[in-house]
């Protein structure tokens, strides 16, 4: 299979609006079951990490409890999201939703060995690069021009604004009863399972079966085209090198917040702390997007 990537600069048209985005119904029912799973596996991840804290009281092994739902991106993750090319990609939303709803009744169940509560977590993660995947290469299909550049925004947006809602709530639950706020998780995907269901049509895979090859050769030929156009390389460093950084606050808030809190309650304080990340993207995201036009993005993207 060979792909080119061009480069093509956005067209001079104004910026789209959030009106003619959210006129696609289709994109409303992608946005809206995001936002939904998002919130829940946000709030599951502050669960977590203070489950396991509360358990063993060990620094490290909470902050592996955060930082083991970021390693399937590492591990397996390039792999899966070539799956998804294979794929109806609704039904690989649809099925990847289904299995983390699945895995965190499991992870919920009381008293669990912490090992088994980790790789369960690790397993229920392993679905979020073929689902992140579709969905980016869904809404290609269905928003066009700078409707789909503000669609995306918005995406990511919600997103950002999921986690803040989601560690927020996360935190302030898991102090009391961290079960309740992983089956609020499970609840979340299944009704994102069933919005994409029945709010978006079937489509056939974006790769037909006679232009299969081998999966680990797909692979490898999605970082080839990656890492070998300079544009696409240089934002693929930037993402990883900055999540490198901002995701140490998140995993360690729960830490912070119990030893250092001063006056605020422990679970005031580790929201706090895990939301103030995502509250600056969103902030950010939403005037760069939406107040912006293509051509003046491109300029700013390097400040």
């Amino acid at each position: 299979m060979e792909a080119t990537v061009t480069d093509e600069r956005p067209s001079p048209e104004g910026p789209a609006t959030f009106r003619e985005v959210f006129a696609q119904r289709e994109y409303g029912a992608v946005f809206t079951a995001g936002a939904l799973s998002w919130i829940g596996d946000y709030l599951a991840k502050a669960a977590v990490t203070v489950l396991v804290y509360q358990e063993t009281e060990s620094v490290v092994l909470s902050a592996t409890a955060f930082a083991v739902s970021f390693l399937p991106w590492l591990v397996g993750g390039p792999l899966l999201a070539a799956l998804a090319e294979r794929h109806s990609y609704r039904r690989v939303m649809v099925v990847c939703d289904l299995i983390r709803m699945a895995l965190m009744l499991l992870i919920a169940i009381p008293n669990l060995p912490i090992y088994l509560v980790l790789a369960l977590l690790f397993l229920a993660t392993l679905a979020n690069p073929p689902s992140q995947a579709a969905k980016s290469a869904l809404l290609a299909q269905i928003l066009s021009g700078d409707r789909l550049v503000l669609g995306l925004s918005l995406n990511a947006s919600a997103g950002q604004a999921a986690q803040v809602v989601g560690y927020v709530v996360g935190a302030a639950i898991a102090q009391f009863d961290p079960a309740f706020a992983l089956l609020f998780n499970a609840l979340t995907f299944a009704v994102s399972a069933a919005l994409l269901q029945f709010g978006v049509r079937e489509r056939s895979a974006a790769l037909h079966s006679t232009d299969r090859t081998h999966l680990l050769r797909e692979t490898a030929e999605g970082f080839q085209i990656v890492f070998g156009t300079p544009v696409l390389r240089a934002i693929a460093v930037l993402v990883f090198s900055s999540m490198l950084f901002s995701i140490v606050p998140e995993g360690l808030a729960v830490v912070w917040a119990d030893r250092s809190g001063g006056d605020l309650d422990p679970g005031l304080a580790q929201a706090v702390i895990m939301a103030a990340n995502p509250v600056g993207f969103v902030l950010g995201g939403l005037l760069i997007g939406r107040a912006f036009g293509p051509a003046r993005r491109l300029t700013l993207m390097r400040p």
